[in-house]
């Protein structure tokens, strides 16, 4: 999280083991964040805690999740992976 007032980073989230490559936001005070780790992680803005982490894709040539989308009015979250697969999870 940056302070624009100070020019500073007052807060990152750690928790991914490797590169992040994909973010989305959720709802109002979440982050869904994706990378090469393979997993998927909720972070809750307010608190800057990992809520839940999904490991959702395999590695393949040292990259995993590419694309993560969400969709408000299903309530659904979707990842797409150098697997090959795209997977879907409820948020509700």
């Amino acid at each position: 999280f940056f302070d624009v007032d100070s020019a500073s980073c007052i807060k990152s989230l750690v928790g991914h083991t490797d590169s992040v490559t994909t973010l989305a936001t959720y709802k109002d005070n979440y982050i869904i964040s994706g990378g090469h780790d393979g997993s998927l992680r909720c972070w809750d803005v307010r608190t800057y805690q990992c809520l839940y982490e999904i490991p959702a894709h395999r590695k393949k040539y040292d990259e995993a999740i590419h694309k993560i989308t969400f969709n408000a009015q299903d309530n659904l979250i979707a990842s797409a992976g150098a697997d090959g697969i795209v997977k879907v999870f409820s948020a509700a």
